[in-house]
């Protein structure tokens, strides 16, 4: 992974960043299946979260998340957490997403109820009707 662009591998820079925002909310849990063996998140209301376990596991490799280790993986799941590499990719990431949003109201994409009305085109003649 690239020091000074935390998002630059796979998982893509908006999976990355929802995860991160979903681990910031607080509650997230990586739990896993006692019959199946896989991993699955949980927030704090218990339900599931649209984040995928795959993109926190490769989160956690990349040092931007940490797993409380103190509590079994396979009991309540581990509570998840943002490293200061994380807090400062999260805070990367949001600071883009301004940037993005100021740049779209800055742009002068022209209204399509400003664009003048044409009158329709009269009908083409076809070769069928010049032969007759």
């Amino acid at each position: 992974m690239n020091p000074h662009d935390p998002f630059a591998s796979e998982p893509n820079k908006l999976l990355a960043s929802e995860a991160l925002e979903a681990v910031d909310r607080g509650g997230l849990r990586i739990c896993r299946d006692i019959l199946y063996h896989f991993n699955y998140l949980a927030n704090a209301s218990g339900k599931g979260t649209a984040v995928r376990a795959e993109t926190i596991e490769e989160l956690i490799a990349d040092g931007l998340l940490v797993a409380d280790t103190s509590v079994p993986l396979d009991r309540s799941g581990r509570l998840l957490s943002l490293t200061p590499t994380g807090e400062a990719a999260l805070e990367a990431s949001r600071t883009g997403d301004q940037r993005a949003a100021a740049a779209l109201s800055r742009s002068t994409t022209p209204d399509p109820s400003d664009a003048p009305v044409l009158p329709p085109a009269a009908p083409r003649a076809t070769r069928a009707s010049r032969i007759h």
